[in-house]
């Protein structure tokens, strides 16, 4: 379970190159200047219209415990102590998870150094899969809020399947809740 923390609390790459600790990113999520790997035009339906900021918005405000369990996912209060920009929740033997609000980085920013990235929607807004980018048993679906924000939301588990189909759950909770 240390490891799995230890990948939810990885790194982040920003114009400086300067780390930082506590941020539930994991390599391939970080921002890139220079690349898209989705290519910049999507034919897929345009993120929210809503054009609200989620820099308002309380990471672990976004699944409650009632919700979580409701969806099958068994986990306990969420825990920003390491990053107020992101919550995480581990259920004990079975995955860690963590929501991470990127107000300045969209989807295009996603950067697929390692996985499989492809397109998907969730709910009315536009989304990013990236399968196994912190290694096998890993998915992050990532929710496209505006062309310069967005929310991922990261699974770790033991099978990177079962990771996606966990990190499809939470993105399912969290979307409604974005503007």
């Amino acid at each position: 379970m240390a490891a799995l923390t230890v990948s939810l609390a990885g790194c982040s790459q920003s114009s400086g190159g300067t780390a930082k600790p506590g941020d539930y990113s994991t390599p391939g999520t970080a921002a890139s200047q220079s690349s898209s790997p989705t290519g910049g035009n999507s034919s897929t339906p345009s993120t929210s219209s809503s054009g609200g900021s989620i820099s308002a918005l309380k990471p672990c405000d976004l699944i409650t415990p009632a919700e979580a369990s409701a969806a099958g996912l068994g986990i306990g209060a969420g825990d920003n102590s390491a990053d107020p920009h992101g919550c995480m929740w581990t259920a004990s033997g079975q995955y860690s998870a963590g929501v991470t609000l990127r107000d300045s980085q969209g989807l295009k920013d996603i950067v697929a150094d390692q996985g499989k990235l492809s397109t998907v929607p969730v709910g009315k807004h536009d989304g990013r899969r990236l399968e196994g980018n912190a290694g096998a048993g890993s998915c992050m679906v990532s929710i496209g809020v505006s062309s310069s924000s967005r929310a991922d939301v990261l699974v770790i588990t033991e099978d990177t399947a079962q990771a996606c189909q966990t990190a499809d759950k939470f993105a399912k909770l969290v979307e409604p809740k974005l503007p």
